[in-house]
């Protein structure tokens, strides 16, 4: 693999560019990055050689673990890849693998012990004529790799799926775990070598004693990372949803209560500009400053405003990016805060896409007939906004640093 000025492509290039592509999606990544080809995928947790070729045909292991940015709940994602074509060994491997780990998800019910799935693992690949460390003891070939893990405020926490896990360790409502069954082989006609991994990406267990993946949806984001059980989903008898926003991305603070994602409960707005403009645009640190002293005194009105209690919203939604990120940890914590506190989801809102949403958004017609001729005027004109045909503006801020 080369890149554009044709120079060739290394393991150590891949991995800087995913340090900033994390770094632009408001995440942080403490513990480094697995990207390993070759041998080196082989070698459990090698993280890979910087200067290492990407070279077509051999085996990648690809695994990512960051957490949100400031401290807070981690992802692990895992997956083999080949670039340009697979060799046959790496094929028939991926299947045998890939049969294991569909079986196991389909056999995880609620209440279950987790040290009950490894011997599972292991009955699965011995049928497929795998070593495992039951059937040879001390081989380093074969599945050698854990089943699976919780993530939480830690990439590995409780519950575990080793046979030394005790039998208080069960598959409980709201856990988060991953299942990624490794399969590693040492070097075989020069280009099968690799752990062959297929991991699932937060799995979080719901009431029902059904598996819910999340692959990083704006309305799985959070509520699986954070692991927590959290209010149950609305039904058609209760089909109510109230959701606290809280914006951070840039110079406002603002807070706003929607209902069944289309009707404005209420919405507040603190501007900065009059403290910028001495600056001649945004000063980050000054901005981030100043959404802490607002933050909680927006959302109080807003729930004011809206005649609600925190008691009455069903979840809370934080813009997780693109903005400036000592801006975007005020709101980000704020929100996490208060989730925890009240025991609701949280979700993560890109930024961007929530202005193209913002266009089906209007006010709720007034039910107090004593309200305002101006504000019954302004509710009249959002509301006549057209459903699907409109336009959306991406306006930029100038951000100055200081000299």
């Amino acid at each position: 693999m080369i890149r554009p000025d044709g120079s060739p492509l290394t393991i150590g290039e891949v991995k800087r560019r995913i340090n900033l592509w994390l770094a632009e999606r408001g995440v942080e990544n403490p513990d480094g990055t697995i990207f390993a080809i070759g041998r080196d995928s082989a070698v459990p947790h090698s993280a890979g050689t910087p200067t290492d070729l990407l070279r077509l045909g051999q085996t990648i292991i690809f695994d990512i673990f960051p957490c949100e940015a400031g401290g807070g709940y981690f992802y692990d994602f895992t997956r083999t890849w080949c670039l340009g074509y697979a060799p046959d060994e790496a094929l028939a491997l991926f299947e045998d693998v890939s049969a294991v780990y569909h079986h196991i998800r389909s056999q995880m019910r609620l209440g279950a012990p987790c040290k009950d799935y490894q011997p599972m693992a292991w009955d699965l690949f011995e049928a497929r004529g795998h070593p495992t460390q039951r059937s040879q003891p001390g081989t380093l070939e074969g599945y050698v790799h854990g089943l699976g893990h919780g993530v939480g405020l830690q990439v590995h926490e409780s519950p575990s799926f080793s046979i030394f896990s005790p039998d208080s360790e069960r598959l409980e409502p709201g856990v988060v775990i991953t299942v990624e069954p490794g399969y590693i082989t040492r070097a075989r006609h020069g280009c099968a070598s690799g752990r062959h991994c297929l991991g699932a990406a937060r799995w979080r267990l719901r009431d029902a004693g059904r598996l819910s993946v999340g692959y990083g949806t704006s309305d799985e984001r959070v509520t699986s990372v954070a692991g927590q059980v959290g209010k149950e989903k609305p039904t058609a008898q209760n089909s109510i949803v109230r959701i606290l926003g809280v914006e951070t991305s840039c110079d406002e603070t603002a807070a706003a209560l929607v209902e069944n994602g289309r009707f404005i409960l209420s919405n507040l707005v603190a501007s900065q500009v009059d403290l910028h403009a001495q600056f001649g645009g945004v000063f980050p640190e000054v901005a981030s400053r100043q959404h802490i002293r607002t933050i909680y005194t927006i959302i109080e009105e807003a729930l004011q405003q809206a005649h609600l209690c925190l008691e009455d919203i069903d979840a809370i939604a934080v813009t997780r990016g693109p903005g400036l990120p000592g801006s975007l940890v005020i709101g980000i914590n704020t929100a996490k805060g208060m989730a925890l506190g009240a025991d609701l989801p949280i979700v993560g809102v890109n930024h961007l896409e929530a202005h193209i949403y913002s266009a089906w958004l209007h006010w709720p017609p007034l039910a107090n007939a004593a309200a305002s001729e101006a504000e019954a005027a302004k509710r009249a004109l959002s509301s006549q906004r057209p459903e699907r045909n409109f336009r959306c503006w991406c306006s930029s801020c100038r951000v100055v640093t200081p000299s």
